[in-house]
């Protein structure tokens, strides 16, 4: 075998660490393999509160709301993540939580809200493949 070509997702320390002792070259990518597809985000945030604990304090998860509205059948749903007064607003809120496919992740509009979104995401995925959440 001359070649082997696997994701290495950027929040996998341990396995960039090791890639990085044996010489190994490899790049890094955010993006998941397949298709995800959030359909309700203010829940999948909830479920995700113990994983949101263990990056914020209590003051700071007390002031992080998660939205979503609807669009009409010709526009995509609209996302907010506020926290106090700052907020980011997107339709593009997988790319964001899972890592960019191509492009710039959307930008938050406040210091503190860039800094509390660049602790939680992108969360990894467990699985390749189609995922709806």
């Amino acid at each position: 075998m001359q070649e082997l070509n696997l994701p290495v997702p950027s929040h996998d320390a341990e396995l960039t660490y090791l890639l990085n002792e044996k010489e190994i070259f490899f790049r890094l990518g955010d993006s998941p393999l397949g298709t995800v597809k959030i359909v309700n985000f203010p829940r999948l945030m909830e479920k995700l509160r113990p994983y949101i604990e263990g990056r914020l304090n209590k003051d700071e998860i007390g002031s992080l709301q998660f939205e979503q509205k609807n669009g009409s059948p010709r526009r995509e749903d609209q996302f907010t993540i506020r926290f106090g007064e700052e907020k980011l607003v997107t339709n593009e809120i997988e790319h964001l939580v899972f890592g960019a496919y191509e492009g710039e992740k959307p930008k938050a509009k406040g210091e503190k809200l860039s800094k509390i979104i660049k602790l939680l995401f992108p969360i990894p995925l467990v699985w390749h493949g189609l995922n709806h959440v």
